[in-house]
């Protein structure tokens, strides 16, 4: 017997499939902060890296982070994926890694942002890269 279409997801997915993801959009998000946090903390310093993560959650909670996920922060992401429609969460995760991305090439510079880009796709599972060329969540060119 077929479920209903997940309320989440406008009917478009099954809550399943919703739910699938909202996962591997929460790891893709997940792979751009953490390459864009270490490369931070290689050329600037942990103090520094810590900063960058600590804008970002500011960023995060100031974009309504928690009234869209129920999320009390995008460390929360570590134990926990959002459950809602993921067409939303897409939009959410895109402009949050545009702002990461913009945060960090201040801090890292365009031609190190790049690099470190290029580098943190070409390590993605083939699932996330898959994901990532259809959403451009991290766009490496």
């Amino acid at each position: 017997m077929t479920q209903p279409p997940s309320r989440f997801t406008g009917g478009l997915h099954s809550p399943e499939a919703n739910a699938a993801e909202c996962a591997d959009l929460s790891l893709l998000f997940l792979a751009l902060r953490a390459a864009l946090s270490d490369a931070i903390a290689r050329t600037g310093g942990r103090a520094l890296a810590l900063e960058f993560d600590q804008r970002l959650e500011a960023y995060a909670g100031e974009h309504a982070w928690h009234a869209l996920t129920g999320l009390p922060s995008l460390d929360a992401l570590r134990g926990r994926v959002p459950d809602i429609d993921c067409r939303m969460l897409l939009t959410v995760y895109q402009d949050y890694s545009g702002y990461a991305r913009q945060l960090a090439g201040r801090l890292l510079g365009d031609q190190l942002l790049r690099s470190v880009i290029r580098s943190a796709c070409m390590k993605l599972p083939s699932n996330l890269a898959e994901l990532n060329a259809r959403t451009a969540m991290i766009p490496y060119a």
